[in-house]
């Protein structure tokens, strides 16, 4: 889940702009992009999106870890282009 401050909440740009990140990529469906569950602000002013829960490292971990291979910075390199011709399209 994502929520946006309350500080910022109250700004209606700010707002507004987070709502319509949310909206958008719920339009997009791609294997390389968290699918959006939900999209809203409750009554007392908290505005969300709710995104599938994916398990699994992060790329900070990976790094932490180990240094990685040219292959697997070019595999993931691919997917984030996919991913963002996708969101783009």
């Amino acid at each position: 889940m994502k929520a946006l401050r309350r500080d910022l909440a109250v700004d209606p740009t700010q707002r507004d702009r987070f709502l319509r990140e949310g909206r958008a990529l719920n339009r997009v469906s791609h294997k390389n992009i968290v699918a959006i569950e939900d999209v809203g602000e409750t009554e007392d002013g908290l505005v969300y999106i709710v995104m599938e829960y994916l398990k699994g490292r992060s790329l900070h971990d990976l790094l932490e870890h180990a240094p990685l291979s040219a292959r697997r910075i070019v595999r993931l390199a691919q997917q984030v282009t996919a991913a963002l011709a996708s969101a783009h399209a």
